[in-house]
């Protein structure tokens, strides 16, 4: 799943998550938009927050298997 249908589906804003991830708002923005990829230590907030349901595949377009 992507972030940005995570947000979508949980009604969540982008400063609100990223309050959740120790991000700013414009972070989480371009990470939504496929402008830039979470770093390792993102990446790992970003799967737990979301438990599990946006991961690093999810930002290289590839599916789980």
């Amino acid at each position: 799943m992507t972030l940005d249908a995570w947000l979508k589906e949980n009604r969540l804003s982008e400063a609100a998550f990223g309050a959740l991830i120790s991000a700013k708002q414009q972070e989480v923005n371009q990470y939504r938009r496929g402008r830039r990829i979470p770093g390792p230590k993102r990446m790992a907030a970003i799967t737990k927050t979301t438990n599990g349901a946006v991961t690093a595949n999810d930002f290289y377009g590839e599916a789980a298997e």
